[in-house]
């Protein structure tokens, strides 16, 4: 068993700050609770399950912190201390209500509806819902000051893992490493020659964008009437982004970035803004918590460029933000003049998530996150596994940004736009490509002109 040190302290980092305002302001009308379940079918071994997730949890330093303020008269910052007491998971026994899916599921958003306050010592739930033979559902439910959605499906393939090492005797794993590790690499990185450069790239990168749209300090988060629309789509754009990312030379996560920019760009953005996972190369790829940054992402079309010439320079655009993409989103706004209480306007934000569903030996698994934080403006979020199968959009914004009538536009338009730019008529290989190729070949000028017809 991994044997982090006991009650470690440390201040709270960039990424937590923003959570931090966010609590000064509504006190305890949280609204950012991250919630997923699992809905598992199958023989699963209760009692090598909650080993797992409990070892799991006696690795994961995040899930034991307790957040304090600091001393009125004392110049630093709140503070997370770890160790402080250790979650376990807890059984729910359904077996004898007559809808025990139905039961659960209310008792979910019960729990996902209170107020959290996140200086209560038990921040987090960790509960199995047994529904009746062979049928379970396992939630989690936490505070994004302490972890991200990246840190969530850490935890739970880590989960998996263990089960999967109890039951099979597969490889037991690397368990996570400790939020020290984080922390002094994080130390190190602020005191670099790279950090300096990544400051000066965001100020070069912003300087010809004064007019940043900013958070207007009246703007009611924990008031704001959230509104969703859903969509899923077919085969046939999951095989064409596929294909069309592979004839470009990139992954398909980047090349649905540049398409919806360019559907934004038409509708008149300038800017998203885009969750930066801020892990590769770092400690933290096994660490669960919360690490993610937000990057700005400047959209540039040239409408003379082809499809292909815009999409292979929209890439090369990001993948140069993604280098600097370390320097924290909180530094970038006080380098921009920002202080302590005001922030961006994060919106349109677009997140892609392409994870693998875990697997538990001999069971069915299908995964649901049913809280995500607040949605400042209007977000995007296209769910899939890696290979872009099983594509789901999620559009959400707040009625005072974005009516109803907007988000119902884009749910609708954007889509269309990416099916249109995507979706394979040919049934072999070869004339999918043709097809596509033809596509990433025409200007972008004329695709935009036909789109609006």
């Amino acid at each position: 068993m991994l044997s982090h040190q006991a009650c470690e302290q440390f201040p709270i980092i960039g990424a937590q700050q923003h959570y931090w305002k966010e609590f000064r302001k509504y006190g305890r009308n949280s609204i950012s609770t991250i919630a997923h379940y699992l809905e598992i079918k199958g023989a699963l071994n209760e009692e090598a399950f909650t080993l797992a997730v409990n070892q799991t949890l006696h690795e994961s330093d995040i899930f034991t912190a307790v957040l304090k303020e600091a001393a009125p008269k004392e110049a630093r910052q709140p503070q997370q201390q770890m160790g402080m007491h250790r979650p376990q998971l807890v059984r729910v026994d359904l077996t004898q209500d007559k809808t025990p899916y139905q039961t659960a599921q209310k008792k979910m958003q019960q729990d996902i509806r209170q107020p959290l306050n996140i200086l209560d010592p038990e921040m987090s739930v960790h509960l199995l819902f047994v529904l009746g033979p062979d049928h379970y559902l396992w939630y989690t439910r936490s505070h994004h000051i302490l972890i991200d959605g990246y840190g969530m499906m850490l935890f739970e393939q880590r989960c998996c893992q263990l089960y999967s090492h109890l039951c099979r005797h597969t490889p037991k794993g690397r368990p996570f490493y400790a939020f020290r590790d984080y922390m002094n690499e994080e130390h190190q990185y602020t005191g670099s020659k790279r950090h300096q450069g990544d400051q000066q790239f965001w100020k070069d990168y912003l300087s010809a964008s004064p007019d940043i749209p900013r958070l207007d300090p009246d703007y009611d988060m924990a008031g704001a009437d959230i509104l969703r629309l859903e969509t899923r789509f077919s085969a046939k754009v999951s095989t064409g982004l596929r294909t069309s990312a592979e004839l470009l030379g990139t992954g398909w996560p980047d090349l649905l970035v540049t398409l919806i920019a360019l559907y934004l760009h038409q509708a008149g953005e300038k800017m998203l803004w885009l969750p930066f996972m801020n892990r590769w190369g770092s400690v933290a790829a096994n660490i669960p918590g919360l690490m993610v940054n937000i990057l700005p992402y400047q959209i540039d079309v040239d409408r003379s460029q082809t499809l292909g010439e815009y999409i292979r320079q929209a890439v090369k655009n990001l993948r140069t933000i993604y280098r600097h993409g370390r320097y924290r989103l909180e530094r970038i706004e006080a380098d921009q003049g920002l202080n302590q209480e005001e922030s961006f306007f994060l919106t349109p934000f677009i997140n892609i998530l392409p994870f693998d569903v875990p697997v538990l030996p001999g069971c069915e698994v299908r995964h649901e996150v049913i809280a995500r934080g607040a949605a400042d403006g209007f977000n995007i979020t296209c769910s899939s596994d890696p290979s872009a199968n099983q594509m789901h959009f999620a559009f959400d914004s707040d009625r005072h940004s974005y009516p109803q009538e907007m988000l119902a536009h884009h749910a609708t338009q954007l889509p269309a736009f990416l099916r249109r730019l995507t979706e394979v008529k040919a049934s072999d290989e070869a004339g999918q490509r043709q097809s596509l190729q033809t596509i990433l070949d025409t200007r972008i000028e004329t695709l935009l002109n036909e789109n609006r017809q």
